[in-house]
């Protein structure tokens, strides 16, 4: 039931981020700085967290502290990588190269027990993979890589240390402190690289205020709650892979939301991604299977 209500919080979030990429670039488009959005993202959705969780707030220890800092730089070095990568690339090429994180995800797990790759992990990985590009319009092609690309899959490497990171310490302290910390750290690592980089402020209107908004409270504040509290439940592994149908929430929205046309491309890479989660969910049940079947013996 655990695994469940982990698995609901993670395609929550996955959803929602599926829109993140759109947003992010509407912002930029409109000359808001990289790390003033994040600041202000980041900010916006610390305060209202601290409020919802206010009572859940007290005190702190040295343990605690240490993974809320490791976790927050590896996010805010996700963000910020992210975002710059959307000054160079298409938000939905940028999406495409962040899917590199399943990838990582593995390599990560497999250096850290010291366990081989199986033909069935790798195999799953690609397929989904090969789906993300399909779906972000690209095919199989990058067309020269550029800047862009490396920030865009130096933030899947990010994403990836901080998923395995939050697995392995996640039930050391509450996802609530966790989530709200994280944004305020955030939030001041930002406000550095505002003075560093010299960003100049930006006009708002009503519609970037409210784009504004809700990547602060809805992409920033809650779907990433959802993704802290859901890997107390789900490892980081099976994580990656949920995650992973962002770009096909990103379709739904763009043919729903922009009366975008759905391509061959974008069925495509639906039937990929779909394929590789199906393999997954197999060689899970097959895990499964053998552990059930261990227990029974001993017995």
């Amino acid at each position: 039931m655990a695994n469940l209500y982990g698995t609901v919080l993670l395609i929550f979030a996955s959803l929602i981020w599926g829109s993140a990429y759109p947003s992010m670039e509407y912002s930029f488009n409109l000359g808001v700085g990289v790390f003033s959005l994040l600041t202000v993202r980041f900010f916006i959705g610390g305060l209202i967290l601290s409020i919802i969780y206010f009572k859940e707030l007290k005190g702190l220890s040295i343990e605690e502290i240490k993974i809320c800092f490791w976790s927050s730089v590896f996010v805010f070095i996700m963000f910020f990588t992210m975002s710059y990568g959307l000054l160079y690339i298409s938000s939905s090429r940028g999406a495409a190269l962040f899917s590199s994180y399943l990838i990582f995800t593995l390599i990560i797990k497999r250096v850290l027990k010291k366990a081989q790759f199986s033909a069935i992990n790798i195999s799953y990985s690609l397929l989904i993979i090969i789906g993300i590009f399909y779906v972000n319009k690209n095919g199989l092609s990058l067309n020269g890589f550029s800047i862009g690309d490396f920030y865009s899959i130096l933030s899947g490497f990010c994403f990836a240390l901080n998923i395995v990171y939050l697995e392995q310490n996640s039930n050391k302290m509450s996802y609530k402190k966790l989530s709200v910390i994280q944004m305020f750290l955030c939030g001041f690592f930002s406000l550095i690289f505002i003075n560093v980089f010299n960003e100049k402020p930006f006009p708002l209107t009503k519609a970037l205020t409210m784009n504004i908004l809700y990547l602060s409270i809805v992409v920033t504040a809650f779907a990433y709650t959802a993704q802290n509290q859901a890997l107390k439940f789900v490892d980081a592994e099976k994580a990656s892979v949920i995650l992973s149908t962002q770009s096909i929430s990103t379709i739904f929205i763009s043919v729903m939301v922009f009366g975008e046309v759905l391509s061959t491309n974008m069925i495509i890479g639906i039937i990929f991604i779909g394929l590789g989660i199906f393999l997954y969910s197999m060689s899970t049940g097959q895990k499964n299977k053998k552990l059930i079947g261990s227990k029974h013996k001993r017995a």
